[in-house]
């Protein structure tokens, strides 16, 4: 209790003392129950309890009882309150955003005979198909996840029925899609299908994780986050191309990479690209884990791993150019140095949830991707006029 407080408390000691003579032993119980409540600052103004004490101590019948009415009203929300500091922390916690990571898988209606892949699941009559194979993420801002029970549950659009004559939308629906809108990439890839007027692909959403990422609300910097997660050796992408070990007895075997580095994506990316040139070991300067560390400047990079902007330093020291996609094929970051080795090849990477990967398919495609583009559409100049009167047939 703070000095300001307990002087106060001492204050209505005083009121009761200065009043209490004839009062009944209930009434003196009453009056200390209020002290007690401004002491735990389950009443929060002093001038509450001075009146309450005035009222019940009141020689007026009339003020009394409009004293032991309020009293009686408010003494059991008053003791269930909690107290001012804990609310106030509470207001504080429900206006603070903090930044969740949001796993989750996005499914579309179909039929067999249009969809060439197996059913993901039935529901309603109506057959469902992923969007795509993999895993997709957002990164959202909020006090708190609204809906915990939604995790790796299907949340249909529409709560119609094959046969209905009109589809209700899902509330529930509704709420999940704008919440995912709040992340920039996932909005950048629904947002040409709603503004060109075509039907939203996304016909179910299963929510796999949600993950603290940030106490702080502040938004979640790929450019600026620790990247180290060497579980994940592949990746379903178009622009990602895996060989495969035809005599391995699982798939998990068929795909592994040997020389890879456990919680170390960065240094299995460079070995990918550079394994025969700036990494082999008849290189003049050579680049070595222990040379990118020392370059890095942390001793703990195996267990935090190191953001795209601290391995700048790297591409700074050899001369490496580099581009960074993101899973939707947006370019997110890119280097060009000052002096560049046209022999060293440009390193092209996407990065998804915790993991870098290496583009190694397609790269042309890859290569447009430099930059967004807007969809510009233009007239033929190659058109022909009918000049007769009838319409064709």
């Amino acid at each position: 209790m703070n000095k300001f407080i307990a002087s106060n408390v001492n204050q209505l000691r005083r009121l009761k003392a200065k009043n209490i003579e004839g009062a009944t032993k209930a009434n003196v119980q009453r009056i200390d129950e209020i002290i007690k409540l401004y002491s735990e600052r389950k009443i929060s103004n002093i001038a509450t309890a001075e009146n309450l004490i005035k009222g019940l101590t009141s020689p007026n019948k009339k003020v009394y009882d409009k004293a032991f009415q309020k009293y009686k009203d408010s003494i059991k929300e008053l003791k269930e309150k909690q107290p001012l500091n804990q609310r106030m922390a509470e207001t504080r916690k429900r206006k603070k955003k903090n930044t969740y990571l949001v796993s989750f898988h996005l499914y579309q209606r179909g039929s067999r005979e249009e969809r060439k892949q197996k059913i993901a699941f039935r529901a309603n009559g109506f057959t469902y198909y992923l969007v795509d194979f993999d895993l997709r993420s957002a990164t959202i801002k909020a006090s708190e996840f609204p809906n915990r029970e939604a995790i790796n549950k299907r949340i249909l659009k529409h709560l119609s029925r094959e046969g209905d004559a009109s589809e209700t939308i899902n509330p529930e629906y509704t709420t999940i899609i704008n919440l995912l809108k709040e992340d920039e990439e996932f909005d950048q890839w629904l947002r040409p299908f709603e503004s060109y007027g075509y039907p939203n692909p996304v016909d179910a959403i299963k929510i796999t994780d949600v993950e603290l990422a940030s106490e702080d609300g502040e938004k979640y910097n790929i450019i600026t986050e620790n990247l180290r997660d060497a579980a994940n050796v592949s990746i379903y992408h178009r622009d990602v191309h895996t060989p495969i070990a035809q005599n391995a007895d699982t798939l998990k075997e068929a795909i592994s990479k040997g020389n890879y580095i456990d919680n170390e994506c960065w240094i299995n990316l460079l070995t990918d690209y550079y394994a025969d040139t700036i990494m082999n070991e008849r290189t003049r300067k050579r680049l070595t884990r222990e040379k990118a560390i020392e370059i890095i400047g942390r001793d703990d990079f195996s267990q935090r791993g190191a953001s795209i902007q601290e391995m700048q330093k790297v591409f700074e020291e050899y001369n490496l150019q580099m581009r960074v996609y993101n899973f939707f094929s947006h370019l997110i970051y890119k280097y060009d140095p000052p002096k560049r080795n046209h022999n060293i090849k440009t390193l092209y990477a996407m990065v998804k949830n915790n993991h870098i990967y290496a583009l190694n398919y397609d790269l042309k495609s890859v290569q447009h991707n430099q930059s967004s583009t807007s969809l510009v559409v233009r007239a033929t100049t190659d058109y022909y006029l009918n000049e007769k009167e009838a319409p064709p047939k």
